[in-house]
């Protein structure tokens, strides 16, 4: 002890104070013992208030709100024009997309149909070859024959 402390003594969670000698002469007579506890120092700030900061006027903050309230109508208004004039280009687009689709479908079919036809003349040269042989070897026959 460092010779101020009187009295000491221990309460239930093994906690020890320390009184002075005249504090102790003073409580020896009362009926009831006054504990004063020191702070930490960490904790002298924890009960300071902090200072009073001004209540925003109204006028600004109106104002800020009107200009970012007219900015998002702006806004808004640009993005639903763009909106519209896509979704009315994607129109455009998905009915060429179907034009295109029938071209190629009838293009599809011309193809088809000459490619037939491309079948049905080449059957028709081969069948005139055979038959022009045997028309020339006929024909060579006769003259043979007759000349």
């Amino acid at each position: 002890m460092d010779g101020r402390a009187a009295a000491s003594w221990r309460t239930p969670n093994n906690r020890t104070f320390f009184q002075s000698e005249s504090e102790a002469s003073l409580q020896s007579s009362a009926k009831y013992v006054v504990i004063r506890i020191i702070p930490h120092p960490f904790l002298k700030f924890q009960n300071k208030v902090p200072p009073a900061t001004p209540v925003p006027s109204l006028a600004p903050a109106i104002s800020r709100l009107s200009g970012q309230l007219e900015l998002l109508t702006t806004s808004h208004a640009k993005n639903s024009a763009t909106l519209s004039s896509l979704a009315h280009e994607r129109l455009e687009v998905d009915e060429r997309e179907k034009e295109l689709r029938e071209m190629v479908e009838k293009t599809e079919e011309k193809r088809a149909w000459f490619s037939s036809f491309r079948e049905w003349i080449e059957g028709v040269a081969g069948f005139l070859d055979e038959k022009v042989k045997c028309i020339f070897s006929y024909a060579s026959h006769m003259s043979d024959i007759y000349f």
